[in-house]
């Protein structure tokens, strides 16, 4: 091709040569440009740093490419830091004389605390850092680790490191609990001590209990339940109670965990991951090399535990069926292993504690429960059975659970966890609440009781709106309160006057568009700032360091955000977060949807689970419903804890596919027994883990009322259990108070039981003679239960042996929704076979098998998956081709007809209407799989 050229293609080639030779770094400007920034903590402006030595000038980031990099710490937020290695190896090189002399070559770049410590320890002055806290000590370890390779700080950043991740941990609970803030509580800090039994409670006649009570409950103490509406101060509670554990001198200092299950990543059934973060935080506060072993231990099991997951999730539908046989038996032997695992590691802890003579038992904080609760309490049990196992070591445990509603499924040796309601301050308390944060006069804090009430959040904002208006009783007028007439005005519509008020207070206008209605968003990040909120609320922003600069303004408006540090983001307060919303919608409508829209589309080609969660959360805002996602077990929780953020048509959906409706205040007025039976019915599905557990509590249950609905529900467990002696007992004492019942509901419940239980036990004279099915049949009718009619009625055609397509039958199947298929399967896949019905109710069989809300579509059924699998694919199948002509739609009904029977032989459960054991995306896994 070359010979080919003309004399101008020469030219211009040989231009090009030239320039890109011109355009090149050489080895000595490299390395003047990286011996002149590596004395630098970071460099702010890159084009103006001056080489040591006579390279000519250029732009340092050009001089060092991708050794020069925007700094990701906090501590030099926007400035550019080099590479750590490219740090090290030029440092080698350079004399203490060196150093010097390239230090005085950009004194612009020579000023702010980082730069002023990381010269000392260049120049051989290592700082103490024994009073360091906060940024500083960030800035020290960071130092530290980059000199590190050519500086004697081994030590010195081995302590620093360790003061940091210790200054961590306690930086949340200083943030809510300092002494400048927190006041009052006095009977239920009292009452957190005595359950720990380290401090003692401030009461004198606490006190002489606590000396004159022996333990009762020595390394088995029940758990404690501390409960209470949103913005009465449980967090805050908690907070206090572990710092001033933690405070306590090293020699007397407790071992203590807190997980906070507000946290996406926090799941309560992940008890392998919770063990590590237990032990990870027991690291953080004790070290040792011991500690260090104990880490890596669980961190093996966690990665163990998530190969066998993915292993399981995808492992070939075809293939050797008798291998995935095998496969399908050992799952429930693994979950009983994992839960043995767990406990094995946190009794070696226990252990390790006992052995180094650590003062205290080890406290276990779980905190914003009402997370689980929402999501069903039920998978708790595998946890809970960690928990009793450790019991009976040297060093003891103690559990603090905190949520909305009292944790009545966590029980030791039969005893319930002891149960204390926080409410709001007294009237001293709210005083001294008050007066902590400046309010000298008498008269104006009884004033603000009067119209705002004690709760602890309202009084946090009105103590904000003060301060900005210059505080005096004007601050109070316009307020609906307490006071008056209609001072029907609930705590939320107080704390939402009091959030427009204080809104109106910000003086940064900018400020002001990003909390109303920046805070539309759940997160706030300096990059969603940038690239999503910039434009709808017209922001004006111009640079990263710009929305950087917003962003750390925007947290310091502590009444309306909480800072998450590990994210280096900004959330709404959660307790002000659904009156807010309502605020906002109502105000600019249009603009929310914006918001919703860019946040949707900056979200939505993320692949981790936080950038779906928030993409699903603001597609549901916009009339989208990704269900694919919204059917992911950490997706599902992120979106349930933010359901009361949605409109009710949009809530309604996601109930269709089994999300939760908000508990509400009516859970903390439920009777124990109804808690027992909810309780072990959410269990019955998960029998392999914790259905045993219950059995104590369900026989206390059964002797504060004997009753039919009791008598009911022991059988179903100990019949799930497959423990035919007890259920048989269990089922004598159901006939019994059947007789005596007044509800016609449990009746039915009772003889809907009793009739399967005759009939799939060969006792179908039994079921007729007795008259249990003509009783059955009139409560169905009565009641008008779809479900039930349909039981009756293939009850019946299967006892008489009937052979035609009898109407009653038919319309009872068209009936029928998914849930109620559900909730008869055995019953229907015993008749299907054997009865000729007509192809409009095969077709509306196989329309509620499709179904991809409903229960089958979706549930985990253990070892009977594949077989549920292939009926939910093969009615999908059918539906797509309908046949037409008669003989092939014989041959249609009978193939869905042997799918159904197939999965009603494999049933894995031997009771009726069990709750479904709903896997995130079964239906997704399965085909994947297939």
């Amino acid at each position: 091709m070359a010979a080919h050229q003309t004399e101008g293609e020469r030219a211009a080639r040989a231009l090009l040569d030239r320039l890109g030779k011109a355009d090149e770094v050489t080895h000595l400007e490299r390395d003047s440009y990286l011996r002149a920034a590596c004395v630098l903590a970071s460099v702010r402006n890159p084009d103006e740093l001056k080489p040591f030595g006579s390279a000519a000038p250029r732009s340092a980031l050009h001089a060092l490419g991708r050794d020069l990099k925007k700094s990701p710490a906090r501590a030099f937020a926007g400035e550019y830091v080099l590479d750590p290695k490219a740090r090290a190896d030029a440092l080698k090189g350079m004399t203490q004389a060196l150093i010097k002399a390239a230090l005085k070559l950009n004194p612009q770049e020579r000023s702010g605390p980082g730069q002023r410590m990381f010269e000392d320890m260049l120049l051989g002055k290592v700082p103490r850092t024994d009073d360091m806290s906060g940024q500083d000590l960030e800035m020290a370890v960071q130092v530290m680790t980059w000199l590190q390779p050519v500086r004697p700080v081994d030590n010195e950043l081995e302590i620093a490191t360790a003061r940091l991740e210790y200054a961590r941990y306690m930086a949340p609970f200083e943030t809510l609990a300092s002494d400048a803030k927190f006041v009052g509580r006095a009977n239920e800090l009292d009452e957190l001590r005595e359950h720990v039994g380290v401090l003692a409670p401030e009461s004198y006649a606490r006190r002489i209990r606590a000396a004159l009570t022996p333990t009762a409950f020595k390394g088995q103490r029940p758990a404690l339940s501390l409960f209470g509406p949103g913005g009465v101060g449980k967090s805050t509670l908690v907070a206090r109670f572990a710092l001033e554990h933690l405070r306590l001198p090293l020699e007397q200092r407790i071992p203590l965990a807190y997980l906070d299950f507000d946290r996406p990543d926090r799941d309560i059934a992940d008890i392998d991951g919770l063990a590590a973060e237990i032990i990870r935080q027991i690291c953080a506060q004790r070290g040792g090399a011991a500690y260090d072993d104990l880490q890596l231990q669980v961190e093996s099991l966690v990665q163990l535990e998530e190969e066998r997951r993915a292993d399981t999730q995808f492992s070939p539908a075809d293939g050797n069926m008798l291998a995935q046989e095998q496969s399908r038996h050992h799952e429930e032997g693994n979950d009983v292993e994992l839960v043995e695992a767990v406990a094995d590691i946190l009794r070696q802890l226990l252990d390790l504690l006992a052995q180094e003579d650590v003062p205290g038992p080890l406290v276990l904080i779980l905190d914003s429960f009402e997370e689980v609760q929402y999501r069903n309490e039920a998978r708790a049990q595998a946890f809970w059975e960690v928990l009793r196992r450790t019991g009976g070591r040297e060093k003891e445990l103690r559990t603090v659970i905190s949520g909305r509603a009292p944790v009545r499924s966590l029980t030791w040796n039969g005893v319930p966890a002891t149960e204390l309601e926080v409410g709001e301050l007294d009237d001293p308390a709210a005083n001294a609440f008050l007066k902590a944060r400046g309010f000298k006069d008498p008269t104006e804090r009884i004033a603000i009781i009067r119209v705002v009430g004690r709760m602890p959040l309202s009084l946090v904002l009105v103590a904000t709106l003060f301060t900005a208006e210059g505080g005096g009783a004007d601050s109070l007028q316009g307020l609906s309160g307490k006071r008056r007439l209609w001072f029907s005005a609930t705590d939320e519509v107080i704390q939402g006057q009091l959030y427009e008020r204080i809104l109106g207070h910000i003086h940064n206008p900018r400020v002001r568009k990003l909390a109303h209605p920046g805070l539309v968003l759940r997160r706030v990040t300096p990059d969603l700032i940038e690239h999503v909120l910039n434009e709808p609320c017209n922001l004006g922003i111009e640079s990263p360091a710009d929305a950087r600069e917003l962003f750390e303004e925007l947290k310091r408006e502590t009444s309306l955000v909480t800072i998450d540090d590990a994210e280096d983001a900004v959330v709404h307060r959660r307790d002000l977060r659904a009156v807010m919303l309502k605020l906002m919608e109502t105000k600019d409508p249009p603009l929310v949807q914006r918001i919703h829209a860019a946040a949707a589309s900056w979200y939505e080609p993320g692949r981790d689970l936080r950038s779906r969660a928030e993409h699903c959360y603001h597609a549901l805002h916009l009339g989208q419903f990704p269900e694919r996602w919204l059917l992911d077990s950490e997706i599902r929780s992120s979106i349930q804890a933010s359901i009361n953020d949605f409109a009710p048509d949009v809530r309604e959906r996601l109930y269709r596919i089994d999300y939760l409706r908000e508990s509400g205040p009516s859970v903390q007025t439920r009777s124990s027994n109804d808690q027992v039976i909810h309780s072990v019915e959410a269990a019955l599905p998960y029998a392999r883990v914790g259905l045993r557990v219950r059995e104590k509590e369900l026989r206390k249950a059964y002797e504060d009322e004997r009753s039919l609905r009791m008598a009911v529900l022991g059988w179903r467990m100990f019949a799930e259990m497959n423990e035919p002696k007890e259920a048989l007992e269990w089922q004598r004492r159901a006939d019994k108070h059947s007789a005596l019942e007044p509800d016609p509901r449990q009746r039915l419940l009772f003889l809907s039981e009793k009739c399967w239980h005759l009939y799939s036990s060969n006792a179908r004279e039994e079921m007729i003679e007795r008259g249990y099915l003509d009783s059955f049949g009139e409560h169905a009718r009565r009641l008008r239960e779809n479900w039930a009619v349909a039981q009756y009625c293939l009850l019946e055609d299967l006892a008489a042996e009937f052979q035609q397509d009898r109407n009653e039958t038919r319309s009872a199947l068209q009936r029928l929704e998914s849930i109620d298929l559900w909730d008869i399967f055995p019953v229907v896949g015993a008749a299907c076979e054997r009865f000729e019905w007509g192809m409009d109710s095969w077709v509306h069989l196989a329309e509620l098998v499709a179904d991809r809300s409903g229960p089958l579509a979706r549930a985990d059924m253990g070892k009977s998956d594949r077989v549920r699998y292939g009926l939910v694919q093969g009615a999908r199948r059918a539906l797509s081709n309908k046949p037409v002509y008669v003989g092939d739609q014989e041959r249609w009904c009978m193939d869905l007809a042997r799918r159904l029977a197939e999965l009603s032989r494999n049933w894995p459960y031997r009771v009726l209407r069990v709750q479904p054991a709903y896997s995130s995306s079964s239906d997704e896994l399965s085909e994947s799989a297939a």
